[in-house]
């Protein structure tokens, strides 16, 4: 993406040299599709980076909910014990 934004400028630089009407056209029009491959290139890290969190939190809620589990049946079986201990 970096390489897009530097040639960004590099073009942008150089539309305001450009020495005849034909020549600023071809910057500008390359300068526009220069700037609609960085908001593509932008959409698509977006996208990837939604993509990974989602299963970042995909994995720590698995997580939790076997934890959860296994923590109520512990806690199932020490109130169980605590009914049957025997009382002196």
């Amino acid at each position: 993406m970096s390489i897009e934004e530097c040639t960004l400028m590099a073009l942008s630089l150089a539309g305001a040299t450009a020495r005849d009407e034909e020549a600023r056209a071809i910057l500008h029009r390359a300068q526009t599709a220069r700037a609609v491959r960085l908001l593509e290139l932008r959409a698509a890290a977006t996208r990837v980076a939604t993509i990974g969190e989602y299963y970042n939190l995909k994995r720590r809620s698995t997580r939790a909910t076997f934890g959860g589990v296994i923590l109520g049946v512990a806690a199932t079986a020490c109130i169980v014990a605590a009914f049957a201990w025997p009382v002196s």
